[in-house]
């Protein structure tokens, strides 16, 4: 259980500020130490950002704000994807008719934290823009969520003022 939820959120500033330094110096690659730190960054961010929310101590605003993304659907359901062919997941999403789409900060963080396909993309400087991502329990979708997106919505869990009340008695 959560008690201080300034100390989570100091944590999520520190991983967001250890990100940013790596990010600004490195030209993102098929090195898999880089995607490790990638994927660490998504993964750990989204376990605190799931841990202040399953807490309560994220404001009722930020738990039912909508973060953009783009959604792919399956091309076909009788190809299995799974851990020997998920890298080649552009063979089982329709990745040329993507459409918008919205998550909540509660899903978003379960297929992060649940993800089979966490696929980095970069620009032509090889700057991270984004991740393709799908949960291991549902393969139907695959959403694609920019950097800033996420980047967003570590900052609104950051500044996020939270003001509850509790009571067993009524």
């Amino acid at each position: 259980m959560i008690w201080d939820a300034a100390i989570w959120k100091e944590e999520l500033q520190k991983e967001l500020n250890d990100f940013y330094k790596f990010s600004v110096a490195t030209a993102i690659s098929e090195d898999e130490y880089i995607n490790l730190r990638v994927e660490k960054f998504f993964f750990v961010c989204a376990f605190i950002a799931r841990k202040l929310s399953e807490a309560n101590k994220l404001s009722d605003e930020l738990i039912s704000k909508d973060f953009s993304c783009i959604k792919y659907q399956r091309i076909k359901d009788d190809n299995i994807i799974d851990f020997l062919n998920w890298h080649h997941f552009e063979r089982f999403y329709n990745l040329e008719e993507g459409e918008k789409s919205l998550l909540k900060l509660k899903e978003l963080c379960n297929i992060l934290i649940h993800s089979l396909i966490f696929c980095i993309t970069t620009d032509n400087n090889n700057k991270l823009c984004g991740v393709f991502i799908n949960s291991d329990w549902k393969k139907d979708k695959c959403y694609y969520i920019e950097l800033n997106t996420f980047i967003e919505l570590i900052n609104d869990i950051i500044n996020d003022v939270v003001s509850k009340h509790y009571s067993r008695y009524h």
